[in-house]
């Protein structure tokens, strides 16, 4: 017997209504369309019902979830009386072919936005209240939320934290970071400064890489690298000791990571900051 999601978890509403409506289907698809329905079936629907109420799922969200599995063998029924099969229900070719456009409904919608999982919702309906507001074809939808599994599992524990790589500065200059860490905001500062500049960017790669390519830029005294810049502006085009800190991790999520950067990019003065004029007023957090 296959555990059940608890109401009290960290899944958004629309997750729970979709795994246990699937669930039931189930329950109901493994019993044969030929077998008596109410001594048979029920039983099986009515102890996956106590086990839903168990867990914590109120009357009415057990009474919608029966009737969407209903409607789901009523249909699986009809298909037997056409001669069709029990266990499919769609053209599995169409779904195919539907399966990156899902969230459009047809023209309904032309993009979609993913926010946190709030109890009952309510984040969501808030968004989806603005959505109407303005009149734009967006479909919002839940993301679960991170479990407490994600929070302390390590694939390896015993992972190095020193690459051993020649050509790697995080690890040669003995910075306390992962050079392997992706998706992230990062940050030179430059220890000689009386202001301490700093230089604040984004990447979706290894940081590994990015650093990488801020060094090869400056040994190439290339204008648009920033720490060409302040080496001539502020050390006589020499070079000059730093350290590399990651102020955001946003593995897998551009737009935040995107923000975050604009957002510590504001944070600087024109007195603390390596960023060019260009990238410190680049992006604006107009409200809608």
């Amino acid at each position: 017997m296959s555990k059940l999601m608890l109401e009290s978890s960290s899944h958004g509403e629309r997750m729970k209504m979709n795994v246990m409506v699937n669930e039931c289907d189930r329950i109901v698809r493994n019993c044969s369309p030929h077998l008596d329905w109410n001594s048979e079936i029920v039983p099986h629907i009515k102890y996956f019902m106590q086990r839903l109420k168990f867990c914590g799922y109120s009357i009415d969200f057990r009474h919608k979830v029966l009737l969407k599995a209903m409607r789901l063998y009523d249909a699986r029924k009809k298909n037997v009386l056409e001669g069709k099969s029990y266990y499919v229900l769609k053209d599995e070719s169409a779904s195919e072919a539907n399966k990156h456009d899902w969230y459009k409904e047809g023209d309904k919608n032309e993009s979609v936005l993913f926010v946190e999982a709030t109890p009952r919702s309510e984040y969501k309906e808030k968004v989806e209240v603005l959505v109407r507001k303005y009149d734009l074809k967006i479909k919002v939808v839940e993301r679960v939320g991170q479990t407490i599994k994600k929070m302390l599992q390590r694939s390896d524990p015993f992972q190095k934290n020193i690459c051993q790589r020649r050509d790697c500065i995080i690890c040669t200059k003995g910075f306390n970071i992962n050079c392997r860490e992706r998706g992230c905001v990062y940050q030179f500062c430059c220890l000689e400064c009386e202001q301490e500049r700093k230089y604040r960017g984004q990447t979706g790669r290894s940081i590994y890489h990015r650093t990488g390519e801020h060094m090869k830029n400056w040994e190439k005294d290339l204008h648009f690298c920033p720490l060409k810049r302040h080496s001539d502006l502020f050390h006589g085009g020499n070079m000059f000791e730093f350290e590399i800190e990651i102020l955001s991790r946003c593995y897998g999520k551009p737009s935040r990571r995107m923000i975050t950067e604009a957002v510590l990019i504001e944070e600087l003065n024109e007195e603390e900051t390596m960023n060019s004029r260009k990238e410190w007023t680049y992006t604006r957090l107009d409200k809608v």
